[in-house]
């Protein structure tokens, strides 16, 4: 990301006059101040963290293509972004206009003057090269609506900290359906951390960010979101990102570059009638990595791809959970769980609309244990599972993988010899001999992991 310390004597800038701000709109010296702009909402490049190319919910699909969910809309065109500027370091002006001469002291007022532009509106928030950066220390909450790309200059050079009324919340940030926030760090010591509210397509936006250090979850998604890349949601006291019993929406988590670590609840906790469609990153160290335990979306598949999710302290780095009449259609590939100290990489249990896919349509790729990478108990645990599945080209501590049979799952914790797989037949069903089928040659081999 350009620095505007660079480009603030460059730029065409929007001049937000006392008039201006309540006029319908603003003008520009060349009509086109966004698109010149690094932070233009409709031609960020990927990596940066964009809307760019995406269909209209936001989806890319995950890494390996079956990511699926209800059919998506279509993105309308965008066009060139107006810009306005926020710097707390000055130069002071009586009456700031968004200019690099005069900009807002905060990002509050850069905002409020946003919301008197028709159209898209970028509000670039100048950081510091400093140590820790430039805090902005804000006496409310953050309201980024829709149309407006609210863009720092990257999580080590800009960070918001607030707290205020965010609903049924405290939160320092909330975020609209249309909205983007990119290029900072955000704290709160009072409550969550960003609050995206339901809406869409487009879904609220966030990418290049780093959430950290709230009292609350990290993000807490009203509706579906669009996430990353290089989305860091870490050290939080309760989840990292929580979809709760009211959420609904797709999940889209994006790139490889990003992680849900640390936090004191889950990493990523699903409770809604939400779908997740995970790309790649982490889930390391916290209660569980992920957890999805909503109810069944019709035509909706969970979909992870690259995970990472080790040192989890819960009962598995992966869980979902069903019931008779609710469950967990769900599609792993390419995802390593080891290392998890509580119980299991993957605790999946079968129930209404239940679906597990860890290499049965294609090689799964997943590494449920290894010669030396372990998880406390089991790679893998299967509550009321009812016939075999498919294997395909999985890692586990054994080939072929150790399978133990137990009556009921609860029974897990009395295991004092570890096995790669870990079964529970359903009521009905006690003549399961196995719960995988594992070739032993060929293509999707079993293979012994790290």
């Amino acid at each position: 990301m350009r620095s505007l310390r660079s480009l603030a004597s460059t730029l065409p800038l929007v001049v937000v006059s006392a008039a201006a701000c309540s006029s319908a709109s603003f003008t520009t010296a060349s009509g086109d101040a966004g698109a010149a702009h690094s932070g233009d909402a409709a031609k960020r490049s990927k990596d940066g963290g964009s809307l760019d190319a995406r269909p209209a919910d936001g989806s890319g699909g995950a890494a390996d293509g079956k990511g699926k969910g209800p059919k998506d809309a279509v993105a309308a065109d965008v066009g060139p972004s107006s810009l306005i500027l926020v710097n707390k370091a000055g130069p002071t002006c009586t009456t700031p206009d968004g200019t690099a001469a005069c900009p807002y002291p905060t990002i509050l007022a850069g905002l409020a003057a946003a919301g008197k532009v028709s159209g898209l509106v970028t509000v670039h928030v100048v950081g510091s090269g400093a140590s820790g950066g430039a805090v902005y220390a804000e006496s409310g909450v953050v309201a980024v609506t829709p149309a407006v790309t609210l863009e720092g200059d990257g999580p080590a050079e800009t960070t918001i900290s607030a707290a205020g009324v965010c609903g049924a919340t405290t939160c320092a940030v909330t975020v609209s359906a249309g909205a983007l926030v990119t290029g900072f760090t955000i704290t709160s010591s009072g409550g969550d951390g960003v609050v995206t509210l339901a809406g869409g397509p487009p879904a609220p936006s966030l990418s290049n960010v780093t959430i950290t250090g709230c009292a609350g979850n990290g993000i807490l998604a009203g509706g579906g979101i669009e996430l990353g890349p290089n989305a860091s949601v870490v050290g939080n006291k309760a989840n990292g990102l929580e979809s709760p019993a009211a959420g609904t929406g797709k999940l889209h988590v994006i790139g490889r570059t990003n992680a849900f670590n640390d936090n004191s609840g889950n990493g990523i906790d699903v409770n809604g009638a939400a779908w997740l469609s995970f790309e790649g990153g982490t889930a390391n160290g916290n209660g569980q990595g992920i957890r999805l335990a909503g109810p069944t979306v019709a035509g909706a598949t969970h979909s992870v791809t690259a995970l990472t999710a080790t040192g989890n302290k819960g009962p598995g780095g992966f869980v979902a959970y069903a019931s008779s009449s609710v469950g967990q259609p769900l599609t792993l590939r390419g995802c390593t769980l080891t290392g998890n100290t509580g119980g299991v990489g993957l605790s999946y249990v079968f129930g209404g609309g239940s679906v597990l896919d860890i290499g049965a349509t294609a090689v799964g790729g997943n590494t449920f244990g290894g010669a030396t990478e372990l998880n406390a108990k089991a790679g893998l645990l299967l509550c009321n599972t009812g016939v075999a599945i498919p294997a395909l080209g999985d890692y586990w501590a054994a080939c072929a993988p150790v399978e133990t049979k137990i009556a009921a799952c609860a029974d897990l914790a009395s295991l004092t010899t570890y096995s790669d797989v870990v079964f529970s037949p359903a009521a009905g069903a006690a003549a399961v001999g196995g719960p995988v089928t594992v070739p032993t040659m060929g293509t999707g081999a079993c293979q012994v992991g790290p």
